[in-house]
C-alpha cells in the first residue's frame, strides 16, 4: 500500500472515528423536547423557566434557577428562594403537570 493511499485510510478513520463520537455526544430528542447540553428536557417546562427569568429581568439559563430535579427530562422539583423573582407567576406554570414540588420563598410575586 502507497503513503499516499496509507495516509487517506487513516484520515478516514480519524473522520469517521470523530462524526460517530460527536453523534454520541449530540441528544436526539422526542418530539417537545429541547436539547440543552446535551440533555432533553421538556419544552414547556423550560419556557416556565424562561418566562419566570424574562418577568424578572434576571441574566441566567433556564437551567441555573434555583435548585432543580429533572427525571426524564421533566421538571419535578423546583426550589427558589431569594431569586430576585418579581411579576405575576407565569400562565405557563400551567403545564408543569410532572412538577411535585414547588418551593418560593423570599421572592417578590404579584398576582
Amino acid at each position: 500500500m502507497s503513503v499516499k493511499n496509507l495516509s487517506l485510510k487513516i484520515w478516514l478513520e480519524i473522520t469517521l472515528t470523530c462524526f460517530v463520537l460527536q453523534s454520541a455526544v449530540m441528544a436526539q430528542c422526542d418530539s417537545g423536547y429541547v436539547d440543552i447540553n446535551g440533555n432533553c428536557y421538556w419544552e414547556q417546562d423550560i419556557q416556565f423557566l424562561n418566562d419566570l427569568i424574562a418577568n424578572s429581568n434576571l441574566n441566567i439559563g433556564p437551567l441555573d434557577l434555583g435548585t432543580q430535579t429533572w427525571t426524564n427530562g421533566r421538571l419535578t422539583y423546583f426550589y427558589t428562594v431569594d431569586s430576585d423573582l418579581i411579576g405575576e407567576v407565569p400562565v405557563s406554570i400551567g403545564n408543569l403537570n410532572e412538577l411535585t414540588y414547588f418551593y418560593s420563598y423570599g421572592n417578590k410575586f404579584t398576582g
